[in-house]
């Protein structure tokens, strides 16, 4: 990863497999770590938070959450676009994923049984498992 910064590559990520090393990547602000134990400790989190999540990560030393939700049918999520939600500052839809396959564009219209990928800030996950737990 130090020799990946060194020669300009602006996307780092790091898998540290010993937990010793953890400290470290203090320093590494230009790398994304990951780690078995933050792995483990994200599938807990999934199973304890909703059933409707199939994966969630954190990520930026916990300060935020990237998960798969699918949206449910009393979800004020429905009929909304990506746009829509995504002029919020603590949160932003990626992806919705259909049957239809993979739409990112900001007009694409959320539906109940779509699934989305979410980032969300760790300041704001109580506000936002509110919105899509209704």
């Amino acid at each position: 990863s130090m020799y990946e910064h060194q020669v300009g590559v602006e996307n780092i990520y790091t898998l540290i497999k010993n937990n010793l090393l953890g400290d470290l990547t203090n320093n590494m602000h230009y790398a994304k770590v990951i780690t078995p134990r933050n792995i483990s400790a994200s599938k807990i989190i999934r199973f304890l938070r909703n059933a409707k999540i199939y994966n969630l990560y954190n990520v930026e030393n916990d300060s935020a959450e990237i998960m798969e939700i699918k949206i449910s049918k009393t979800s004020p999520l429905n009929g909304m676009t990506i746009n829509q939600f995504n002029s919020r500052k603590d949160a932003k839809i990626g992806a919705v994923i259909n049957q239809k396959g993979i739409a990112y564009a900001g007009e694409t219209i959320m539906h109940s049984d779509d699934r989305i990928i979410v980032l969300v800030l760790r300041d704001s996950l109580v506000k936002f498992y509110n919105l899509i737990e209704k």
